[in-house]
């Protein structure tokens, strides 16, 4: 289990809590800063780079929010069928803020040249939980929860990523203001 945490600088917004359910030996916790350390880390990109809000569909509304099928852009970056992915985000009318965003897949497919397999994506997160309850909470008074959870098929074994325990935080300024390279 692992954390990130955008509101650390560089290498400090990762954190490995424990490994099968264990604390991480140092060893082991060295080993794994060291892994996230080698992984090239491209230049941020907006929302706009993966989805395509302009062909956005209206799929439901209430007197408060819209819910819309946005559209994911199609790009060599990824590495998975664009097109059985689903994601809906529901946005507050009054302030255009999204309460929640919901993703999932129409069918299992095959990635990583066929060697594996996405076989359940569930991903529910409410941005502010607290407007269930009457009142509308600003953005930086959010507190979002929800679950994320995805089930991968690798070389015949099952492997279940789940992401929870959201916090709304402020980014570290080391990518405050950041220009994107020219391409």
């Amino acid at each position: 289990m692992e954390r990130y945490d955008p509101s650390k600088p560089g290498a400090a917004r990762w954190e490995l809590l424990s490994v099968d359910g264990a604390a991480p030996t140092e060893d082991r916790r060295v080993a794994w800063q060291k892994s996230k350390a080698r992984k090239h880390r491209r230049a941020p990109k907006t929302l706009s780079d993966y989805f395509d809000f302009e062909n956005a569909i209206a799929t439901s509304a209430t007197a408060g929010a819209v819910s819309y099928l946005v559209p994911l852009r199609s790009h060599r970056a990824w590495l998975f069928p664009v097109d059985k992915v689903s994601l809906t985000l529901t946005v507050n009318k009054a302030n255009y803020a999204i309460e929640e965003v919901k993703a999932g897949i129409d069918e299992p497919f095959r990635v990583a040249l066929g060697l594996a397999r996405i076989i359940d994506v569930d991903f529910n997160v409410q941005i502010n939980p607290s407007r269930q309850h009457g009142a509308a909470v600003g953005p930086a008074t959010s507190r979002p929860q929800g679950l994320a959870h995805v089930v991968i098929g690798r070389l015949g074994k099952l492997i279940e990523y789940t992401w929870s325990d959201f916090k709304r935080v402020t980014p570290s300024p080391d990518h405050v203001g950041e220009e994107k390279p020219e391409t």
